[in-house]
């Protein structure tokens, strides 16, 4: 299987999306800073030193019309800010300006849009302050929709990555070195397609190819149906403030029951409520919820109208601070 860097991946397949089905740009949040700065240490231990090498594995996609990345958006990303942002200081970056604009990140249209602005309005952004953030927040004109800035959570961990890879080359007097080695950061595709899969197996497969928990495997289930655009604070709410009320750092490993449990009885509760077969719906809960769910039980909750009422069942339930499912695991 062929190795690329950057630029030849962007070269041979043209255009490269993060398609709507994916999830935000996670790891330039504030709470991922110990992932992302572990993950530049290897890419900076590369740039500095031309007799290394850095191979970060697969990253998995198929080719329908442009190339769609299913697998490997937080480490594509990243690259895609590093090389932004070295060619940007070392003021060459008309060099690779069109070549970056073939990447496009549709998880929803602010942030595709901010890529868009961010390259093509390269030259007139000056970084100053030593806050890669301050600088673009400060030049909001130059975006199409300064609230973006603010509240888009991809473009805010964008903006936090960009102040990450600021401070490694702020002093760096010459960062030709830099872009040269850039080369020797190399990584696998895998084309779908060609192996007869499409974009489901997102449903098996979490950033680093393993498989995903059963909660996160129903509630990507549940989430398919909603328009981005229409429903983007539900989803985001799904995604963020749903995992949040579920996450006990002192019991991770009940993570994944905890939202699992939630889904069922609100499935189970909506399809008593809607007289939908209740003799074998409560039978069916005796062997299934731990075992072998079928996605179509979960059906029910594929409607807009019925996970806004667990949304906000969710943020009264985090006002209060409870954890009502524990009971029952």
């Amino acid at each position: 299987m062929n190795k690329y860097n950057f630029i030849k991946f962007l070269e041979g397949y043209k255009n490269i999306e993060i398609p709507p089905l994916q999830r935000d740009y996670a790891q330039g949040r504030a709470s991922q800073r110990n992932i992302a700065e572990s993950f530049l240490d290897s890419i900076f231990s590369v740039l500095e030193d031309s007799n290394k090498k850095l191979h970060i594995d697969f990253i998995y996609g198929y080719i329908n019309d442009n190339f769609i990345l299913i697998d490997g958006q937080q480490r594509i990303t990243t690259l895609w800010l590093l090389y932004f942002l070295l060619y940007k200081q070392s003021n060459s970056i008309e060099d690779i300006q069109d070549i970056l604009l073939c990447f496009s990140y549709s998880v929803r249209e602010s942030s595709r849009q901010f890529c868009i602005d961010l390259i093509e309005n390269s030259s007139r952004l000056t970084i100053n302050n030593d806050d890669v953030k301050k600088s673009i927040i400060s030049r909001s004109s130059m975006f199409s929709n300064k609230e973006d800035l603010e509240n888009d959570p991809t473009i805010k961990a964008m903006l936090n990555m960009l102040n990450l890879i600021y401070n490694r080359i702020r002093n760096v007097d010459n960062l030709d070195k830099y872009k040269t080695n850039l080369d020797n950061i190399t990584f696998s595709v895998f084309d779908m397609k060609n192996s007869k899969l499409n974009d489901e197996l997102y449903i098996k497969m979490n950033a680093r190819g393993k498989q995903l928990s059963k909660y996160e495997n129903i509630k990507a289930y549940i989430e398919k149906n909603l328009n981005l655009k229409e429903h983007f604070n539900l989803i985001s709410s799904i995604d963020n403030n749903w995992s949040n009320y579920f996450f006990d750092s002192k019991k991770i490993k009940l993570f994944d029951n905890r939202g699992l449990l939630f889904l069922y009885y609100s499935a189970l509760f909506f399809r008593m409520l809607e007289r939908d077969d209740k003799e074998n719906n409560e039978k069916y809960f005796v062997d299934n919820v731990h075992n072998n769910i079928e996605y179509k039980f979960f059906d029910i909750l594929k409607d807009y109208d019925k996970l806004f009422i667990l949304d906000n069942l969710i943020h009264i339930l985090s006002n209060k601070d409870l954890r009502v499912l524990d009971d029952f695991i």
